[in-house]
């Protein structure tokens, strides 16, 4: 992923579910922002761990519908990062399950 890009992820929820979510930076410091069915803002996460490590999220469904992950480079604005420099991240499910 390089600067200016972001990916998006959609993730069907019932009411009252519960989803636990990483993405492990590789090279890159992302902002992951989560959005519920309606576009309303949940979460914007960034932990200061900088180009390499964790970013976890996780997302109670207060309604069913589709949920939505949006991963994008935190540095838009390039703090010594150029346009050509670019890292990878992996997103992975930790759990899905009815919230207790």
């Amino acid at each position: 992923m390089g600067l200016g890009q972001s990916h998006v992820y959609s993730i069907l929820l019932n009411e009252k579910q519960y989803f636990q979510f990483v993405v492990e930076q590789r090279g890159i410091d992302v902002l992951v922002q989560v959005f519920s069915p309606t576009g309303q803002s949940l979460a914007r996460i960034d932990t200061p761990n900088g180009i390499d490590g964790p970013e976890n999220g996780s997302i109670l469904a207060a309604v069913g519908g589709t949920y939505t992950i949006v991963v994008a480079p935190l540095d838009q604005a390039g703090n010594g990062a150029t346009a050509d420099e670019k890292g990878r991240y992996e997103i992975k499910t930790v759990e899905l399950r009815d919230a207790t």
